[in-house]
């Protein structure tokens, strides 16, 4: 059961790892990346900015709503961005 936890561990961390704007790319959603800034804008059908990506978490306004992959696929599930 040890070994098994232990796998379990190794294969959360990694999808955890997954950069975030991968996720959304492959998710089908395509932002605005700005390569200086380190960021990546997702608007909404309003052309309002609906998700920012940027230091490694998703931002909705001035709440954080992802840290890691999972998080974010949770989140957009929830509450899509348009794409």
């Amino acid at each position: 059961m040890t070994r098994l936890n232990r796998q379990v561990e190794v294969l959360d961390a990694r999808v955890r790892d997954i950069p975030l704007v991968e996720v959304m790319s492959k998710l089908g959603y395509r932002g605005e990346h700005d390569s200086k800034a380190k960021s990546s804008v997702y608007r909404d059908a309003q052309g309002r900015a609906a998700l920012i990506i940027t230091d490694g978490k998703a931002t909705r306004g001035n709440e954080i709503v992802a840290r890691n992959a999972v998080d974010l696929v949770i989140h957009v599930r929830d509450a899509p961005v348009v794409r």
